[in-house]
């Protein structure tokens, strides 16, 4: 009987381990990438620009980070540009850092068709700040792609605040200083109970009932006497020295999770990057203080890329604060990290022929035939890179119909033309040079002419991403058939990556200039200044320039190039489909019903939503500025349900008369008609006369002919 009853348990104990060893021979094995600079030297291939940066340094706010490279389009950027005034987008809070303190703000949208506002005007409702005079300007201990230290000094001590990006607090740290809280609507009453002048109030834990129906909480290190002085002016009775926390409830289960979690505070944070075969884990971790559990917030597309297991709802409450993204989720941080898994794709140079008729095939090689003399003719680095680009898409083409010497041809032609821009060549009409004062590579005419705006602010940093990644795709193509070449420039066009997408800050660029982590898209702002903070138009553009990125890294086999390039991809793909493109099961604007009904936003800001762009308001821009260039990658980006859902808005541009629509856009147009219906619109660009200057007849032919 004792045998009988040991084999079936030796038998479970068996089982039990066999199982164990299989789910453990099968978990992932990531390896990280991105933690070291793609190169360590100076880019001295190519010319350092003897004209000094017009734009003077903030050397007083940079504090203790001043020192090159300086990130030039941060999500804090506002606070180093200009006066100083603007606002910066914590999530869900909306920020000044000024001379007199911290000023915060936690507001709903406002609505209208044709944009949803969350910052103009702002509107300061509370301020941090202390009774000692504050030194002349605050300035920066450190920063990071997820948090800022921002420090402001009183005649003996100081104080500080740590600004992390997703935090569900304001948070101050005071030494030697004695805080004070300023705010916009009288405090009604405090703890429930009614307040008058000169009231004092001695707790850790104060709950503020403002007279515009808001409910804020103050949270104190230790217990402190707090008088309110009057209805917006409360300060505490002596010098203090610890942390203060302000938090906007926004319901009681709300208030109860706040209390719960308020001592365990971030103070900065770093992102680690990781890859097994083709899924990325992206971890945010944090460096904290105090007890307990982190309490963070995160985005819609954060929560689509999260596995259970790895985070938890506090108290089993779903806490929902409102952004210009959506509503944010409070979640418990495991071990002080966000874990995230990001899909990566597959997609390389070329779309599957397999749909295409013979007939079609045949015409594409006569189309390419027609088309393989073109080379740009524009001499700025934005409209030079689309049309060494649309070369690059006609050699792939060619390349895959075995037209050889056609595809040979055309790489000659752009080498020609993308090899002086390399090595700034001086007798070319235009060529890149390194910026020595913020430090990056600009183009040479837009740094000598003095003029912010030239070649849309390449200068100043602006939409490099987009310029670079046409420029990065055409290298990409060329060194895939020449390794002569690839071999000769490589290290010039691995400095055009470091520009925009350094995955770390060494001493000649910006850790990832271009791109948030956070929010999952990029800025194009560059060193602008603006009340809504940064923005991004373009993010068709931003996604194909991570997609050159990944391209050429894997084509001369530098793997972390190509890893990087493919998580940085993925975000922006996910980023896009999740806050540009509405669709009718999108939940991000399900409160502006009428702004959704354009299913599509133009530009998104920190603190603003806009169906515009920057050069008009027509339709086929809005949407089509969101689909360009068209390569193999829009196949990710570019969804049928989204396509099925907009183009009937769309394509109200074709039979518009005042302005009519222009051959180029009329091509994008029947492009994306293609995605759900690819039999009209191959006969639809039958009767097109003229391409955009960054597409061409055998490009739209190809995509159409490729759809399934």
């Amino acid at each position: 009987m004792y045998t009988n009853r040991v084999q079936p348990f030796c038998l479970i104990v068996f089982l039990c381990f066999l199982c164990h060893f299989i789910i453990f021979s099968h978990q992932q094995t990531f390896r990280q990438v991105g933690n070291k600079p793609f190169r360590n030297g100076a880019p001295s291939v190519m010319k350092v620009s003897p004209i000094p940066h017009s734009l003077p340094i903030e050397h007083d706010v940079w504090g203790l980070e001043d020192k090159a490279p300086y990130a030039t389009n941060s999500w804090f950027e506002n606070i180093v540009l200009g006066n100083n005034q603007n606002p910066i987008a914590l999530y869900p809070y909306v920020m000044t850092v000024v001379n007199d303190g911290l000023h915060v703000s936690y507001t709903k949208p406002t609505l209208s068709p044709d944009n949803i506002n969350l910052g103009t005007p702002f509107m300061n409702q509370f301020t941090l700040t202390a009774i000692e005079v504050l030194s002349k300007k605050p300035f920066i201990e450190r920063y990071d792609k997820l948090s800022l230290t921002i420090r402001w000094n009183t005649q003996r001590g100081f104080m500080q605040s740590f600004l992390v990006r997703g935090q569900p607090f304001v948070t101050s740290n005071y030494t030697m200083s004695t805080p004070v809280i300023i705010t916009q609507f009288p405090v009604v009453s405090i703890n429930n109970v009614p307040v008058s002048n000169q009231q004092v109030f001695r707790s850790d834990k104060l709950r503020l009932q403002l007279n515009d129906g808001s409910t804020w909480m103050l949270y104190t290190q230790t217990p402190v006497a707090i008088e309110v002085t009057n209805v917006n002016y409360l300060k505490m009775l002596a010098q203090y020295n610890g942390w203060v926390r302000l938090a906007r409830a926004v319901s009681g289960d709300h208030e109860n999770v706040l209390t719960t979690f308020k001592d365990t505070i971030p103070l900065s944070g770093n992102v680690g990057y990781y890859v097994s075969d083709n899924i990325a884990k992206i971890v945010f971790k944090y460096k904290t203080v105090g007890s307990g559990s982190l309490l963070m917030n995160v985005l819609p597309h954060h929560l689509e890329i999260m596995k259970p297991q790895d985070y938890s709802l506090p108290l089993g409450k779903t806490i929902r604060t409102t952004t210009v993204k959506g509503n944010m989720t409070a979640v418990i941080a495991n071990n002080d990290q966000l874990l995230f898994y990001e899909p990566l794709t597959i997609i390389e140079f070329d779309s599957d022929l397999k749909y295409a008729s013979a007939s079609d095939i045949e015409l594409l090689r006569q189309s390419l035939r027609n088309d393989m003399n073109v080379k740009p003719v524009d001499t700025d680095a934005y409209f030079f890179g689309k049309q060494v680009a649309k070369m690059a898409r006609l050699a792939l083409i060619a390349d895959q119909l075995g037209e050889d010497s056609i595809a040979s041809h055309i790489r000659e032609n752009m080498k020609q033309v993308l090899t002086p821009w390399l090595v700034s060549t001086p007798s070319s009409i235009n060529y890149f040079v390194f910026e020595n004062t913020y430090r990056g590579i600009v183009s040479w005419n837009a740094i000598k002419s003095g003029d912010p705006n030239a070649e849309f602010g390449n200068s100043y940093y602006n939409d490099h991403h987009f310029h670079y990644g046409y420029h990065v795709y055409a290298a990409a193509v060329i060194a895939k058939k020449d390794r002569t070449w690839a071999i000769q420039y490589k290290d010039y066009i691995i400095d055009l990556i470091r520009d925009y997408a350094s995955p770390v800050r060494d001493n000649y660029f910006p850790e990832l200039r271009m791109k948030d982590p956070y929010v999952g898209c990029s800025f194009a702002s560059g060193l602008f200044e603006f009340e809504l903070s940064r923005n991004q138009e373009s993010t068709s553009e931003s996604v194909n320039a991570y997609y050159a990125m990944y391209l050429y890294g894997k084509v001369i086999g530098e793997d972390d190039i190509a890893q990087m390039g493919r998580i940085l991809l993925a975000q922006e793909i996910r980023s896009a489909k999740t806050y540009w493109q509405i669709t009718k099961n999108s939940v991000i604007y399900n409160y502006a019903p009428s702004f959704a009904e354009h299913k599509v936003v133009g530009i998104i800001w920190e603190l603003m939503a806009v169906y515009a762009t920057w050069f008009g308001s027509q339709t086929e821009f809005i949407h089509c500025i969101q689909m360009l260039p068209f390569t193999p990658i829009s196949e990710e980006l570019l969804g049928r349900e989204w396509i099925n859902d907009e183009y009937s808005v769309l394509s109200t541009s074709l039979t518009r008369n005042n302005p009519p629509i222009s051959e180029g856009w009329r091509g994008y147009v029947y492009m994306a008609h293609a995605i759900i219906n690819r039999i009209s619109a191959r006969r639809e660009i039958d009767t097109l006369t003229d391409y955009d200057d960054g597409n061409t007849r055998t490009n739209t032919l190809y995509w159409v002919i490729t759809r399934p």
